[in-house]
This record gives structure tokens, C-alpha cells and sequence, in this order.
């Protein structure tokens, strides 16, 4: 089984597509941390521009969960904002409102679904890490998602994880 979590407009074929926006027409319509799977029934999880989503504490329980929800050797897609390159092209001056809404959020944010928290890339690693995740790599986000370049540049970071 493989999940696409917060899939939004992005849903893939062979994954069953969450995101807690009805408007979207995911496969079910639920706040991630609502759901419940049982521990090691997981092949995949796809879980992209969903962690910025929750406040720190939030998030970490989120990781510990996926954890326990993977199969061993089961895969973790994640794919968050890279605040250093983000915030590194807003010093430089680049005032496009493109960045600002990769720093905090554009969707429904009067609904709570601004970002609460941010990663580097030492701190998301350091975060999978303590919850037991091995990161296997990079990835390149699957169908478009995420995959947003900006004057050359990648906005997202997305990490491969094994559990």
C-alpha cells in the first residue's frame, strides 16, 4: 500500500491520494493527523509540502508516525520548502511574492493551513534521523509536484528515506 499524503491536485495512479480539501477529490478526505494505519503496513509514503504545514512538535510526532506505519525497508518521500535557498534569494532583495509564499504558506490560510514550521537541510535530517530514518538520497517530486524552479533554482527540498 502506498500513500499520497496532502496530495492536493497531484494524485497518483498507484497511491491512495489524502488531503483533508474535499475541493481537491482525493481517494479520502481527512487531516493527516487523523489517520490511523497499524504499524509495519506501509510500502510508501509520498509526503510532500505537508510537514511545514504543523508547528515542530506537531510534525515530529508526525515522522514517528509514518515510521511505525512503514513496512522495514519501507520508503519515505518527503518534500518541504528549503528555507536557506527561499530566504537567501528574499536577502538578496528578490521581492517576487512567489518566495514569500513558499516561506509561509498560499493556501487557505485564514483556515489554518499556513506554515507553522520550516526546515534547512540539516535540520530535516537531523529530525528523520531521530526518529530512525536512514535518508537514502534526493529525489525528483513525481508529475510536477513540488518540483517548482525559480530563477534556476530548486525551492523544494525533497529527501529519500528508509525506514
Amino acid at each position: 500500500m502506498k500513500l499520497n499524503l496532502g496530495s492536493g491536485e497531484f494524485k497518483f495512479a498507484d497511491y491512495i491520494n489524502i488531503d483533508c480539501r474535499a475541493e481537491v477529490k482525493p481517494d479520502i478526505c481527512a487531516r493527516i493527523e487523523d489517520l490511523r494505519y497499524e504499524d509495519n503496513l506501509i510500502d510508501e509514503i509520498y509526503a510532500s509540502h505537508i510537514l511545514e504545514h504543523f508547528d515542530k512538535e506537531t510534525a515530529k510526532r508526525m515522522l514517528v508516525k509514518f515510521y511505525h506505519w512503514l513496512k522495514p525497508q519501507g520508503k519515505l518521500f518527503v518534500v518541504v520548502p528549503n528555507l536557506i535557498t527561499v530566504c537567501r534569494l528574499i536577502a538578496e532583495g528578490d521581492a517576487n511574492e512567489i518566495l514569500w509564499a513558499w516561506l509561509f504558506g498560499c493556501h487557505n490560510i485564514s483556515e489554518g493551513h499556513g506554515h507553522r514550521w520550516g526546515y534547512t537541510e540539516s535540520l530535516l535530517r537531523k529530525e528523520l534521523a531521530q526518529v530512525g530514518f536512514t535518508v537514502s538520497g534526493y529525489f525528483v517530486p513525481k508529475g510536477g509536484d513540488a518540483g517548482f524552479t525559480y530563477e534556476g533554482q530548486l525551492l523544494s527540498l525533497s529527501l529519500e528515506c528508509v525506514k
